[in-house]
């Protein structure tokens, strides 16, 4: 879990954990520093409703529960992997988890290399909810005629094909320049017309201006091919299309997509399966963009999404996912 999505800098704020009413269960928060945190010699957190901790897979030790900071390790410099806090006292009526903070070395950590946005979904009740970020960089977005639905299993927003997407300005969170990143999401589609448009930071047509990173799908009704498109070009008058042949997206089913960046290579994964790698070179710097980031559209806006979209995230900095992978079973965070 990439730090940055959780805090924002200010430990009045937190991450609150929930896990259901199944006391048997415990609420655990764990930390995975990406590549590991190198050079620790102190650790504090900050914390409420918790009563143990390991480090590093170690052996849990207890902290106080009282909702102030407490210093959990101070010694010779370690590489931190792994950081876990949980509750076992919980009760079907009490059952939540707070981490307000995490200090490394006195210094708080909060957006470590990363910016973007989440878009869960889940509040259905006005265009303002639907829109929220809830990733704690307060990147609000612009609804454009869009209807909560349910459609199975997930929380989804309905597209009907003809001018509904999410739209957001070009900001310095979607400078991608030669950083690791990642895009994803879950999408439903019930058809594939006219190149349809997941998300992304890219327009429509050959030779196009603008194109930072987006993808969209061939017309040939099944999802069989996805377009990965990329801005190569100093001036931004030109792109690059990465084709995946293989995707089989199909219709009126849940799919998870996701486009990571990895060092030199620009990899794609289907439903946690690795599908695609393209090596573009450590040293290339994507195009930065001055195009909305559109979802369910392309930044023009058009080539519109036809289904569902739910759980939107776009993480900066860091590839969360460089090889097959388990698909999130809870709602992205």
């Amino acid at each position: 879990q990439p730090v940055g999505n959780i805090f924002d800098g200010d430990d009045t704020t937190y991450a609150r954990i929930n896990r259901g009413t199944n006391t048997a269960t415990n609420a655990t928060f764990k930390w995975e520093p990406t590549g590991g945190y190198a050079g620790v010699t102190k650790i504090r957190i900050k914390y409420d409703y918790c009563t143990s901790y390991r480090i590093n897979g170690g052996a849990w030790a207890n902290v106080n529960n009282n909702g102030g900071y407490q210093e959990i390790f101070n010694g010779a410099s370690f590489t931190l992997n792994t950081l876990e806090i949980r509750r076992t006292d919980a009760s079907a009526s009490d059952f939540g988890i707070f981490v307000y903070a995490i200090e490394i070395n006195d210094t708080l950590v909060s957006n470590i290399d990363n910016n973007g946005f989440h878009l869960d979904f889940s509040d259905n009740s006005s265009d303002a909810a639907l829109g929220t970020d809830s990733s704690g960089n307060s990147n609000t977005w612009t609804v454009n005629n869009l209807t909560a639905e349910n459609p199975t299993t997930l929380p989804g927003v309905a597209f009907d094909g003809n001018g509904d997407y999410l739209s957001i300005a070009d900001s310095s969170d979607f400078t991608l320049g030669t950083n690791d990143f990642t895009m994803e999401g879950y999408f439903y589609a019930s058809a594939y017309n006219n190149y349809a448009r997941p998300f992304g930071q890219a327009t429509e047509g050959g030779s196009s201006t603008n194109n930072a990173i987006g993808c969209f799908f061939d017309v040939s009704g099944n999802g069989n091919t996805l377009y990965v498109r990329y801005g190569t070009d100093p001036s931004g008058d030109k792109e690059t299309d990465i084709v995946v042949n293989n995707f089989n997206g199909g219709k009126n089913n849940w799919f998870h997509l996701a486009i990571v960046r990895d060092g030199a290579d620009l990899k794609i994964f289907k439903n946690g399966t690795l599908l695609h790698t393209e090596n573009i070179g450590a040293s290339y710097s994507i195009y930065d963009s001055s195009a909305n980031f559109n979802i369910g559209a392309s930044s023009n806006p058009g080539e519109y999404w036809t289904g569902y979209i739910s759980n939107v995230r776009f993480v900066n900095g860091t590839a969360l996912y460089t090889s097959n992978f388990t698909l999130p079973t809870t709602p992205l965070s």
